[in-house]
């Protein structure tokens, strides 16, 4: 998921890691995704915790 993508998910932009380094910051968008998709999956199923 791209920055843009996290943006349009709702994620404030100021907590979007940048570093500069693409393979660091791919992970970072990476990781921003699983909780984005375990957030929408706990909306749609209820907290599962």
């Amino acid at each position: 998921m791209s920055r843009d993508n996290l943006i349009k998910e709702g994620k404030d932009p100021a907590s979007i890691y940048d570093t500069g380094n693409t393979a660091i910051d791919v992970l970072h968008l990476w990781s921003e995704t699983i909780i984005l998709t375990r957030e929408r999956a706990n909306e749609i199923l209820g907290d599962c915790d």
